[in-house]
């Protein structure tokens, strides 16, 4: 039958957090043989991955992580956390799988969330998606950068299950959008431009892993590079010049609250590939696009990326906090 013996890999990208990823790995083991009966016989194969980056596990940890998983990839100091991220996509075609799921290992799977996921598969849908309760329910889409869909986690790595069969062959796209912070998205939306539309499923996010929040003061540091990086995918794939300018004005106004908070101070340095400053170099790429298509724009960028709003905020909640 069409729908029986589908195949789902799991590519769980990490560092230093290897530790939580030997957890997911261990929980999706652990539920699929034990509620086997409760998933869906479409699925019928699973193969976890775990692809280590910047870090070098111990013995024992190694040992522990291949009794989980089907292949541990170290990459040791060759790649950093979005070079790994997108390599997941070529590895899923190398290995002819026919669903691919990219989990983070800080992401933690709520119980029964890995069956939730895998029962919701099916081969009609292009991307199965998680979701807020609240967000307006869609079965199709034709953009995801601009605008940005509320609600829908396209943009979280744990958010979203691809169909191989329908989208492998867009996969590649990930390779040359490594730098921007968001190769996940240039694949959706790349396959988007050339089909025209994607069919889409979605699931309460609530149901399949934890929220975790990131302390402002780790931001920047972290996801700097997104912040930028998203200026510049926004810039690359809209078609006219116009569009362009359009996408840039609206993103700097709507987050001109965040600029100071994402904006980093860097050195000059001769590395390319630093992780003490990661890809610091697209912060310089953005902010010449955003000078490019308009100069008012950009001495109004130039303004509020040095009130550090972030910090004033933090004290005052900081000294309301004492009040009570």
């Amino acid at each position: 039958m069409e729908n029986v013996g589908r195949s789902l890999l799991i590519y769980i990208p990490c560092h230093s957090d290897f530790d939580l990823a030997i957890i997911q790995a261990k929980q999706i083991k652990r539920e699929f043989r034990t509620y086997n009966k409760n998933i869906n016989s479409f699925i019928q194969k699973i193969e976890i991955i775990i692809s280590v980056n910047y870090f070098e596990p111990s013995k024992s940890q190694l040992e522990l992580a291949n009794t989980v998983s089907d292949l541990v990839i170290l990459n040791t100091k060759l790649l950093l956390a979005d070079a790994n991220i997108a390599n997941g996509f070529m590895v899923a075609y190398q290995r002819r799988a026919d669903f691919f799921w990219i989990l983070s290992a800080n992401d933690e799977l709520l119980d029964l969330g890995f069956s939730k996921m895998a029962n919701a598969l099916n081969n009609e849908v292009d991307l199965l998606v998680t979701c807020t309760p609240e967000a307006n329910q869609m079965s199709v889409i034709n953009n995801v950068i601009d605008p940005s869909i509320k609600g829908y986690s396209f943009g979280l790595i744990s958010g979203v299950i691809y169909n191989c069969r329908t989208l492998k062959l867009f996969f590649n796209i990930s390779q040359f959008f490594i730098w921007t912070g968001w190769s996940q998205l240039s694949v959706i939306q790349n396959a988007i431009n050339q089909k025209g539309f994607l069919n889409i499923k979605s699931i309460n996010t609530f149901e399949i892993y934890k929220q975790r929040q990131t302390e402002p003061g780790e931001l920047a540091h972290k996801y700097g590079h997104s912040f930028y990086g998203y200026i510049l995918l926004g810039y690359i794939f809209a078609k006219t010049k116009n569009e362009k300018k359009k996408f840039i004005t609206t993103y700097i106004i709507r987050n001109t609250f965040r600029i100071s908070l994402y904006r980093r101070k860097v050195t000059a340095s001769n590395k390319i590939i630093n992780s003490d400053n990661y890809l610091y170099w697209n912060q310089d790429l953005a902010e010449a696009a955003i000078k490019h298509i308009s100069i008012i724009l950009y001495f109004y960028y130039y303004l509020f990326c040095r009130l550090p709003f972030f910090r004033l905020t933090r004290k005052f909640n900081h000294s309301k906090k004492k009040l009570l």
